[in-house]
């Protein structure tokens, strides 16, 4: 019986492997939109590490290991949430081929201390959770999204949610498109007693148009790696891999637009 159960134990965990081996997913609204001039990265987030919850015992003995180094998986997403930002900004303005306003040059944008008055909500970006307690925003950027405890992924499935807001920003910012950036770490599997998981980077890319709607959002996953849980050098390589996953999922995103 034991034999019969680990085999089959292992054979979920490798079926969760393969089914995240895929590259990315797309949605398009289809909506028609005019040549792309001026998009304004509005933020750029990396949000807490995903952790499993199942098969309950060995998830719960694997997870006590990324929740032990916790502050320092923190500290590491705060070393690398500046170059996600720049490896974005890039990325949108050579796939696009357009402006890109971000960092200094949007903070120092006209309009830009009104939309920072009206549209910055930073307790939202608090979690309650004692290991990973907020989402890591770029430097000085702002989070127009009332986004609770933590859940971003979802926020975006009602409408009513960041429509207004958007569309305020978009006018008074003078952008073709609004774009934001999530990511986070994610243990998508572990073995048996815990001993090792494993380990991908998610990003999400969500395009907004002057009218506030989401016109693009875009998912994307490096390939998962086995870890101990303990090394916080792990989690650093994972988050390296932002602009390898990144440049694919753009050249698929404009190709949509394109209506390729």
């Amino acid at each position: 019986m034991k034999n019969t159960s680990f085999k089959f134990l292992s054979l979920t965990i490798i079926a969760v492997i393969l089914s995240s081996c895929a590259t990315m997913k797309i949605n398009y609204s289809g909506k028609k939109l005019d040549k792309v001039q001026n998009i304004v990265l509005i933020s750029t987030m990396i949000g807490k590490i995903q952790l499993p919850l199942f098969p309950l015992i060995d998830a719960a003995a694997f997870n006590t290991k990324p929740n032990g180094i916790a502050d320092k998986i923190m500290d590491i997403q705060k070393q690398n949430i500046d170059k996600f930002r720049e490896t974005l900004a890039f990325s949108l303005k050579k796939n696009f081929n357009c402006n890109v306003l971000y960092a200094n040059a949007l903070q120092n944008a006209t309009g830009y201390a009104e939309v920072k008055a009206n549209y910055d909500f930073q307790n939202s970006l608090l979690i309650n959770d004692e290991h990973y307690p907020l989402i890591t925003l770029a430097s000085n950027d702002i989070n127009p999204f009332k986004f609770e405890n933590g859940v971003v992924t979802s926020y975006f499935t009602n409408i009513a949610n960041y429509k207004p807001a958007i569309s305020a920003i978009c006018k008074k910012l003078e952008a073709d498109l609004i774009a934001f950036s999530y990511s986070n770490l994610t243990v998508v599997g572990v073995g048996a007693f815990g001993v090792v998981g494993y380990l991908r980077l998610d990003t999400y890319l969500y395009l907004f148009d002057k009218d506030g709607d989401l016109i693009s959002d875009a998912h994307t996953w490096s390939s998962p790696i086995s870890t101990r849980g303990k090394e916080v050098n792990d989690y650093k390589v994972q988050l390296d891999n932002l602009p390898l996953i990144m440049e694919p999922m753009m050249n698929k995103v404009v190709l949509n637009f394109q209506g390729k």
